[in-house]
């Protein structure tokens, strides 16, 4: 919640979250310790909606490449890294713009307003749905694409040459 508030207020004048220290005191004297949590419910979704398909799509991309090649090269992990995190990064989407969404509730938007508060996670996708459609829900996507499938692309990689280091 800290990195999302911080983020809504980039050309902010005068932002009231300019270090996490800051943020941190801020939301906690705002809420208590449970004002930290704000946004947990689209978060787990996030995550659990992406590790759901992650694995079994880079096992079945694994095996699909193996059996075309002939062989497991060292480049099929990465290959198929950067294919899932794509793939996962398209599919989360939608829920991660409900997730910022929610998190960043009560912070200034640049124009100085305050930003709009949702009761929860589905009146928050229909909201976003109501205001910009599909492409409101695919906000930020290209950059979320490029992040995650590089990170999977090397998270994958570093994974299958460590497991071929320690079988020997």
């Amino acid at each position: 919640r800290l990195k999302v508030l911080r983020q809504a207020q980039v050309g902010v004048e005068n932002p009231a979250h300019t270090s996490v220290w800051l943020s941190l005191v801020r939301v906690v004297r705002a809420g208590g310790l449970g004002n930290l949590l704000h946004g947990w419910a689209p978060t787990l979704a996030r995550n659990a909606s992406v590790m759901a398909i992650r694995f079994p799509l880079y096992e079945s991309s694994m095996g699909w490449l193996k059996a075309l090649q002939g062989a497991d090269a060292g480049w099929h992990s990465m290959a198929c890294g950067l294919f899932v995190g794509g793939a996962g990064a398209i599919l989360s989407n939608p829920i991660d713009v409900v997730k910022s969404r929610v998190q960043a509730q009560g912070s200034s938007s640049p124009g100085g307003d305050r930003l709009r508060t949702h009761p929860g996670m589905l009146r928050c996708f229909v909201d976003v749905y109501r205001e910009a459609g599909v492409p409101g829900l695919l906000r930020g996507l290209e950059a979320r694409i490029v992040k995650i499938s590089v990170g999977q692309a090397v998270i994958f990689f570093t994974y299958e040459h460590t497991l071929r280091l320690l079988r020997g």
